[in-house]
């Protein structure tokens, strides 16, 4: 897996206690992108943007939503996983592996690069592996992270469109 901030986001700790655990967020960052992007663009207005044009739904959405998480359980460390955009192992083996999907918005690419250049400025790592998607990513986390003595949450938004933060 790869971290496009070089830094690590979990120490070495031990068989620490859930009390004294550091805990960390973990984001299912495509899986919020959309929810955030979707949330604005079925709105009577559209899509938020700025008055040049610059699409930002994604930007708004997703920060308010991991602003809203950090403020509620106060983690110690924040990291977003990202799919990267190329087939995947599952695509591998099953061909018409999301088959069925409409085309990705023409203006969700610029603004989901503009938050990846936001999360970068705030510090908060991009986590992503070649042949993985994000959920993929999140879930080979948790489990190093829990192992490392952590707790561990993921944001996430489910198939009905709520956001949850579940516990590892």
């Amino acid at each position: 897996m790869n971290n496009t901030e070089s830094r690590s986001f979990s120490p070495a700790i031990g068989d620490a206690n859930t009390a004294t655990a550091p805990l960390v967020i973990l984001v299912d960052g495509h899986s919020l992108a959309f929810r955030s992007y979707y949330a604005f663009a079925t709105s009577r207005k559209g899509p938020l943007r700025t008055a040049t044009g610059i699409p930002t739904s994604i930007c708004f959405g997703f920060l308010n939503s991991l602003t809203q998480v950090i403020e509620l359980h106060q983690p110690q460390y924040v990291a977003v996983a990202f799919d990267l955009g190329e087939p995947t192992f599952r695509h591998q083996a099953d061909a018409n592996y999301k088959a069925g999907r409409e085309e990705t918005p023409e203006d969700f690419i610029p603004d989901l690069e503009n938050l990846q250049r936001l999360l970068a400025a705030m510090h908060i790592p991009i986590v992503t592996a070649a042949g993985y998607e994000a959920d993929d990513v999140l879930g080979t986390l948790a489990k190093q992270l829990s192992a490392e003595g952590c707790q561990v949450k993921i944001l996430s938004a489910i198939a009905i469109g709520e956001m949850a933060v579940l516990a590892k």
